[in-house]
């Protein structure tokens, strides 16, 4: 596979939750570095923080963090930008936070939705590839009390939720609720105005978003639509969602795309210690119903469908997103990412599973596959 050309295209690569934490983390990506080498522009998310400080913030459920050599990973993947506005992003606390952007930049890689302010989180990062520019920016809805930023206090750039629980049968104490969430409407308009922003400096916004039910097959949380139509209408022309750690649906809303979860794409689990895990470990793993595959528990712990991921390819000209697909991908027993083929029974098997969530969730959006890729009919 080959997106580099001379032309006047930018071959963007956008790729879920990244989170190494390993001995030899320079060669977490061999497996599908050729592909990823083939990209003008690479980012993922950021799913951790590298530190060597041991520090842990009140309220961390499942904090995570690795030693700086595993920056490594991110340097040879060729990364070159990551969002990092995150429900982990405070989990050591605000210097471990620092200590990772500062490692990052050191590297040569960019980091957007998280800093010592307000003021930095929501700042954009754009990058230019052959006189072509595009923003980035990145925002969180999972977000412990602590962890976002305000105009003295550092922390990422938030999208507040308020969640509201209604019982289903008055009658009927203990019934399950129905759950209605609402977007804060005071950061829904500063997520606009940072759009807004954005758009008048590049010839595209890309908007990341961390957020949605984790762990949950296809359902949406109600905020989700509603922030991804705003984000849209005012100018970005791709949302791409992480955090529920598996593939969500896709929605073509006015002719832009809506990735509402890329899943993992590269993770060390904090489960690889199983069945020696924390009590908040256990408690995910029991509310959610996870089956452990011991088999695979020294490596990526978790079921068949979370093995499922992709790649978002978009190849971007000063006229906007020309075109736009996504490349089918697998997780292997020991955490690193693979492209599919698509003779490989696994890429029909994804492909299924993305139009059969697409469908459960109500979502609109049509695919056809185009040799080793499924293009998005926008």
């Amino acid at each position: 596979m080959q997106y580099k050309d001379q032309s006047e295209t930018v071959a963007l690569c956008a790729v879920g939750d990244v989170m190494p934490n390993r001995q030899e983390p320079a060669r977490f990506f061999d497996l599908c570095k050729q592909v990823l080498d083939s990209f003008d522009i690479r980012f993922c998310q950021l799913e951790t923080n590298f530190s060597e400080r041991s520090s842990r913030a009140s309220g961390s459920r499942v904090p995570t963090r690795a030693h700086p050599r595993n920056v490594q990973a991110l340097k040879a993947g060729g990364f070159d930008l990551v969002t990092y506005a995150s429900n982990h992003t405070m989990d050591c606390g605000p210097d471990v936070m620092a200590d990772t952007i500062a490692l990052l930049r050191e590297h040569g890689i960019l980091c957007v939705g998280a800093g010592e302010n307000i003021v930095e989180a929501r700042r954009p990062v754009i990058l230019e590839r052959k006189k072509v520019r595009i923003a980035f920016l990145s925002y969180c809805s999972i977000l412990p009390a602590w962890s976002w930023a305000e105009e003295s206090r550092p922390g990422v750039a938030p999208l507040r939720v308020r969640t509201h629980y209604e019982m289903t049968e008055s009658d009927q104490p203990g019934c399950p609720p129905r759950i209605f969430t609402y977007p804060h409407e005071d950061d829904v308009k500063a997520l606009k105005e940072d759009i807004r922003g954005a758009k008048s400096k590049a010839d595209v916004v890309v908007v990341g978003l961390h957020w949605g039910l984790h762990y949950v097959r296809a359902k949406l949380a109600a905020y989700q639509q509603p922030v991804a139509h705003a984000a849209i209408d005012a100018g970005a022309d791709l949302v791409v969602g992480t955090h529920p750690h598996i593939l969500k649906g896709i929605e073509v809303y006015n002719g832009k795309a809506i990735f509402y979860s890329l899943g993992n794409f590269a993770l060390d689990s904090n489960f690889r210690t199983w069945p020696n895990i924390t009590p908040a470990q256990r408690e995910l793993v029991d509310a959610y119903n996870i089956a452990i595959d011991p088999e695979w528990a020294q490596g990526y712990p978790y079921p068949g469908y979370f093995r499922k991921t992709m790649a978002v390819k978009c190849l971007v000209s000063k006229r906007g997103i020309e075109r736009l697909s996504f490349l089918p991908a697998t997780i292997t027993r020991d955490a690193r990412p693979r492209f599919l083929s698509s003779p490989e029974d696994a890429f029909g098997e994804l492909v299924q599973y993305v139009t059969d969530v697409t469908a459960e969730a109500n979502l609109n959006a049509q695919y056809r596959v185009e040799g080793e890729e499924v293009v998005v009919l926008l």
